[in-house]
């Protein structure tokens, strides 16, 4: 998986992948979507470790990440509800390190948020921008560039919907520079799409 992967996927069906681990080893890989709504789960043999499926379009990237408690053969599903096709690409295999709980914590907020984010509660935008802005600052202490685009796209929809626009724009912005430096086309894409569409 270090080389990235494209495959196509039907409904319903299931692809595995085998992660040979060390104990105490970190690992963190995305699934880009490309007109695919992906659920990941990770498995000890019959034992699901962790799972990742965050409330986005079909269009765009999942994060995963996690740290292997020992040593072994671990097995990633990766699931859909529909046909279409994604591409997944191992990008840290590597010993943890202390910062990487706060790298895991940050993806874990950043879920979480999202789905708080994505019940459209207007009494909500305060908590979600303020909630927002502290995953950003744990990103940016865990120098990820994808976890820190991911949130700058979505900060700048939430105060969007606040109203406050111009500051939104600055956050889609920032969030198309580092995609555009990543390349990832989707990204790029819905970044441009936020921008066009922010409530000027």
């Amino acid at each position: 998986l270090k080389t990235p992967l494209k495959r196509e996927i039907q409904s319903s069906q299931i692809h595995t992948y085998k992660i040979s681990a060390s104990a105490n080893q970190f690992f963190f890989l995305t699934v880009e979507q490309k007109g695919v709504d992906v659920a990941l789960n990770l498995f000890d043999g019959d034992v699901k470790v962790t799972e990742s499926n965050l409330p986005k379009s079909s269009s765009g990237l999942e994060i995963f990440s996690f740290v292997a408690e020992k040593a072994g053969e671990y097995r990633l599903e990766i699931k859909s509800v529909n046909q279409g096709n994604y591409q997944i690409e191992l990008r840290e295999a590597r010993p943890a390190v202390e910062a990487d709980k706060l790298w895991i914590s940050a993806t874990k907020s950043f879920a979480e948020n999202l789905k708080l984010q994505n019940l459209q509660n207007p009494n909500d935008l305060p908590k979600i921008a303020e909630n927002y802005r502290k995953i950003l600052s744990d990103w940016q202490k865990s120098a990820d560039e994808i976890g820190e685009a991911l949130t700058l796209q979505q900060l700048g929809q939430t105060l969007n919907s606040s109203g406050d626009i111009k500051e939104a724009v600055e956050y889609y912005n920032k969030a198309l520079n580092i995609w555009q430096n990543l390349k990832i086309e989707t990204e790029i894409a819905n970044a441009l799409n936020m921008r066009c569409y922010a409530n000027y």
